[in-house]
């Protein structure tokens, strides 16, 4: 993951910004800012003027800040982020939050990952594209071989987690927000599936290679094959193994 080009400032005027409740802090339409670029106190390595937040507070206006960023050129002008809309996208381009839809995107060079509460429609990531699923998830794809990228791996390591909670535990409200009752051990994880596709490589390598899917269990051990083919991998990717429940996963193209 690559680390975030800029820093916001936020602006302190000393003892006048202290008080002494515990639960103040800064406005939450000002932190939104963290998930587009590192937001903090002034560094030697921070933005300057006029790229910061200063109080007093009520005062700013992040979207404009954001805009104004972007006006400098130190946000890309294809950066995604709309707070009006709910979307923010990371400087580096690299990490894509949408709150409509209820989605967090992650994208580098040897990692592609997304977590959702719907699909109803594919989700392209880049190097893989989640075609379908039968509920919210999160999924992921790494390159564990050392390959410059996703695509020319030859050994992916895929997380499929669905949801988890306690045995027993229970709710107060329909939203599953506030939790009744705890519940005891043992976890217990959703039964769940996705189907998942993988585009080819830029340079043509490993595009018509047999490939495996072999589901890793809990303690480590990776069991047969549950899929194969040949070409570019394309499966249903199910967390209910004949050895028994597991998130991991290893796609191997030979």
């Amino acid at each position: 993951m690559e680390p975030a080009h800029n820093t916001i400032p936020f602006a302190v005027r000393g003892e006048e910004d202290l008080t002494d409740h515990m639960l103040n802090g800064e406005p939450d339409n000002l932190t939104l800012a963290a998930l587009v670029s590192k937001i903090g106190l002034r560094a030697s390595n921070g933005l300057r003027e006029p790229f910061s937040f200063h109080q007093p507070r009520d005062s700013n206006d992040p979207m404009a800040l954001l805009a104004s960023l972007k006006k400098a050129g130190l946000i890309a002008a294809s950066n995604a982020t709309d707070p009006g809309n709910g979307v923010f996208q990371s400087d580096t381009g690299q990490i894509r939050l949408d709150q409509q839809k209820t989605t967090i995107t992650v994208s580098t060079p040897r990692t592609d990952a997304a977590a959702f509460a719907t699909l109803p429609r594919p989700l392209d990531l880049g190097a893989m594209t989640v075609e379908a699923s039968d509920g919210s998830a999160l999924v992921s794809a790494s390159a564990i071989d050392g390959a410059a990228s996703l695509s020319a791996s030859r050994r992916i390591l895929l997380i499929f987690a669905t949801d988890a909670r306690n045995t027993g535990m229970r709710f107060r409200d329909a939203d599953e927000k506030i939790i009744e009752d705890f519940g005891r051990l043992p976890a217990l994880i959703r039964k769940g599936s996705l189907r998942l596709s993988f585009k080819p490589a830029a340079d043509a390598s490993n595009n018509a290679d047999d490939w495996t899917l072999s589901p890793i269990g809990l303690d480590g051990r990776v069991h047969a094959p549950a899929a194969s083919g040949t070409g570019l991998p394309a499966f249903t990717l199910s967390n209910d193994t004949p050895e028994g429940p597991t998130t991991f996963f290893l796609l191997e193209r030979k």
